[in-house]
């Protein structure tokens, strides 16, 4: 029988492997993504996704992506989920972890403009797929190839999941899901028994 450990890990890769199927179906489909939140939650005893849109109306201005990031940690704090995803389309650039560090300050706001990604010459047009827990993050970065007709979409970079403090995720984006919403070790303890009891 497998452990609570266990069964947590799996439904986080499940939730996972789901989100980023379900953006890779969502750009094909509509020629793009638009920013999103996917929320892992339980509501009366199942696990279920709740979505957070029309956060792209809030992508113009730094001051505007400072206003989304609290709308999503109110969605958070609403919505109690085990872990989150917030996806966007963006810029990269290829960094040494070194480099990154210096990118950014203590509230996620580029030191110096030209750092951005967008503004480099190197950059690379990506989907970004970020997800947390209350104390892990992980991450996938898609290309998004235009070169080729139709547009194509390639696993670029992915991150697994490592603590929080040990992350080289950083930026405005990250850390939104900061509270323990313990009902995930609940629910799977509740519904390991049942199965258990049924054999």
């Amino acid at each position: 029988m497998k452990t609570i450990q266990e069964r947590y890990k799996e439904e986080l890769n499940r939730f996972k492997n789901g989100i980023i199927e379900m953006t890779k179906v969502a750009f094909h489909e509509n020629g793009g993504v638009n920013p999103v939140m996917y929320a892992l939650v339980i509501k009366e005893d199942k696990l279920i996704i709740s979505v957070l849109q029309g956060l792209w109306e809030l992508f113009n201005t730094q001051s505007e992506k400072h206003k989304a990031v609290e709308i999503m940690k109110q969605f958070n704090a609403e919505m109690k989920p085990i872990s989150i995803a917030f996806v966007s389309e963006g810029w990269a650039k290829v960094l040494s972890e070194d480099e990154m560090s210096k990118m950014f300050d203590e509230y996620g706001n580029y030191l110096d403009p030209s750092m951005r990604p967008s503004a480099s010459e190197d950059k690379i047009e990506v989907i970004m797929v970020h997800f947390e827990t209350h104390d892990q993050s992980a991450v996938n970065y898609i290309k998004i190839n235009r070169d080729v007709y139709p547009v194509a979409l390639e696993d670029f970079e992915s991150r697994d999941w490592t603590a929080k403090e040990e992350s080289v995720v950083d930026g405005l984006f990250s850390d939104l899901l900061q509270e323990n919403y313990s009902e995930m070790t609940q629910w799977l303890e509740k519904e390991l028994n049942q199965k258990h009891n049924q054999n």
